[in-house]
């Protein structure tokens, strides 16, 4: 994990409280605030990224969080099909943030490679089910399995991304399968642990390998 600031530690902080205290609060739905509680979580890493990033990165990750946050709301409010679009543009902008920073070599290339199979398997296992949405679940598996394969080919160190972007793969393919193919016991409560944790896992690992960057580029400079 990076260094941070306590400003940073603290957002952070916010971050796992508030996603606790939502995952916890599933058994206890409906009730009046639980969108606002759910995007806690999004905004606290806004936070982190608004001091820990700067210039055409942070404007990007911050795009992709807020695109998260809409998701987040629109789901809850019952909104499927907006909120898959939110998301879909969160990914498509998080894969946009990887490949610009891609180093191919045999490694990630090798990890890119298990990405896709990974994603051609689940794929495979929940697009048949979708019914009429199969044509706005289509174009959301390419735009998450774009963002992991965008992930796997992250220049090093990119390890803490991955994890994210895996973890954020099997959120959402969680989600295909409860809605789509067959209900699973406390579905809920673990697609959102793993969605937090993959947008933590995410962020940090940005803020981390943007960190090792500068430090690399003014040992040279």
């Amino acid at each position: 994990m990076p260094v941070l600031s306590p400003i940073s530690k603290t957002a952070l902080a916010v971050c796992l409280v508030a996603a606790g205290a939502f995952v916890v609060s599933i058994s206890f739905m409906p009730y009046p605030g639980a969108a606002l509680l759910k995007v806690v979580p999004v905004l606290a890493l806004m936070a982190v990224a608004l001091e820990n990033l700067t210039g055409g990165l942070r404007a990007a990750v911050l795009a992709a969080l807020v695109f998260s946050a809409i998701g987040d709301v629109t789901l809850e409010m019952g909104i499927f099909l907006l909120g898959l679009g939110a998301f879909l543009v969160a990914q498509v902008t998080y894969a946009g943030i990887f490949v610009t920073r891609r180093d191919l070599n045999t490694a990630s290339l090798l990890k890119a490679a298990l990405v896709l199979l990974a994603m051609v398997v689940i794929s495979a296992g929940i697009w048949p089910h979708a019914g009429d949405m199969q044509v706005p679940v289509a174009f959301y598996m390419t735009a998450i399995g774009a963002m992991g394969v965008a992930a796997a080919l992250h220049s090093a160190p990119a390890g803490i991304i991955l994890a994210g972007a895996v973890t954020f793969i099997a959120s959402d393919s969680l989600i295909g399968f409860n809605r789509f193919v067959q209900p699973v016991v406390g579905a809920r409560e673990w697609i959102m642990i793993t969605y937090y944790l993959a947008q933590v896992l995410l962020v940090c690992g940005i803020v981390r390998h943007a960190n090792r960057r500068a430090v690399a580029q003014a040992a040279t400079g």
